[in-house]
């Protein structure tokens, strides 16, 4: 059952990632006009992406993912970020997107300096409290590691509000792993890529939807910053309903690097919980 929750919440953030896509910056009256409705992933949107193609909430949530099976976890995750940065990615957090290309100049892997020019940044520019470190956040969560979790958030979104929600969020997965679903008071609002904006919707789609694909649904079609939001809901709805309440169509237009990819992170996953509780 556990291995169940742990690939529904893998495959359905990278699901929500796909779909969301489509519909991301549009108004949901656009959205309606457009597609009437999206129930399937078919790409397109502003980034103009192939059908089964995911975004960098998915990207850097690898990044994250296979840094937790190496040493010097922080130091990993700036490494990642470098790399997968210098792929050129159609699309890249502003937040993030400011720290990762002042690191790049040096190839700074340095944690403590990646904090750093997060902290000056943000008093440049006013605090970032974007959602670029929740949207990355579930792996660490996923393995029980709250500390890693938002840790791996600092390095881009150095604030105590993001560490707060990436808490929040990590207390849902728990419980969603135990088929609970996420406790508070949540409304809807219209969709922005702020992060308690995120996260309030993510945990009013969650607590309203009475399936994995009418969550999914609901957020894709709602328009603002839907890949993020879709993502971010998928793992919670994914880890609380399991794979085998997923879409198997949905499944299937991931594209198969991706299914690759996210194979590797539920097994490693897995294996890691197994090795906990044994």
């Amino acid at each position: 059952m556990r291995r169940n929750r742990i690939k529904g919440a893998i495959y359905g953030f990278a699901i929500g990632d796909a779909m969301g896509a489509t519909t991301e910056f549009m108004e949901k009256n656009e959205v309606h006009q457009k597609y009437d409705k999206v129930t399937d992933i078919i790409g397109g949107g502003w980034l103009s992406l192939e059908a089964g193609e995911v975004t960098d909430d998915t990207q850097m949530t690898l990044c994250v993912a296979e840094a937790c099976f190496e040493n010097n976890f922080e130091e990993a995750c700036c490494k990642n970020f470098l790399e997968w940065y210098q792929t050129d990615p159609k699309d890249v957090g502003a937040a993030c997107k400011s720290v990762i290309a002042a690191m790049n100049v040096e190839k700074v892997v340095d944690p403590l300096e990646w904090r750093k020019t997060s902290l000056g940044l943000q008093a440049n520019r006013g605090s970032s409290y974007g959602n670029g470190s929740l949207m990355r956040c579930l792996v660490p969560c996923l393995l029980g590691d709250r500390e890693k979790a938002i840790n791996q958030g600092k390095l881009t979104h150095f604030n105590e509000l993001c560490s707060e929600l990436i808490t929040d969020y990590y207390h849902g997965i728990q419980r969603a792993l135990e088929g609970q679903k996420i406790g508070g008071k949540f409304s809807h609002k219209p969709p922005t890529g702020h992060v308690s904006n995120t996260f309030n919707n993510v945990g009013y789609w969650f607590q309203n939807s009475n399936t994995f694909r009418e969550a999914i649904e609901n957020a894709v079609n709602d328009g603002g910053d839907a890949d993020t939001i879709a993502a971010i809901l998928g793992g919670l709805a994914g880890a609380y309903c399991g794979f085998e309440e997923i879409p198997p169509e949905w499944v299937k237009q991931l594209s198969p690097s991706v299914r690759e990819q996210l194979d590797w992170v539920v097994e490693r996953i897995v294996k890691e919980s197994n090795n906990v509780g044994s």
